[in-house]
């Protein structure tokens, strides 16, 4: 199981925002939980115009799996 986190980040981001990023991780989802975080410049819109907070492969990636 993995999350991965795409983060806009500032200038004060560093090294302690990475493990407190790991704890809240481990305090949602389980110490079992993989991240892995990607610094982005930008989060882009979706054509509507808004952010997607959340995106879930799970569904896509199960049906494909069941097809093979």
């Amino acid at each position: 199981r993995l999350i991965r986190l795409r983060l806009v980040v500032d200038a004060e981001f560093g090294l302690e925002s990475h493990w407190k990023i790991g704890e809240l991780v481990r305090e949602m989802f389980g110490q079992e939980m993989d991240y892995d975080t990607e610094i982005v410049d930008v989060i882009p819109q979706e054509p509507s115009g808004k952010y997607r907070f959340c995106i879930s492969k799970i569904a896509s990636d199960y049906l494909r799996a069941m097809a093979s």
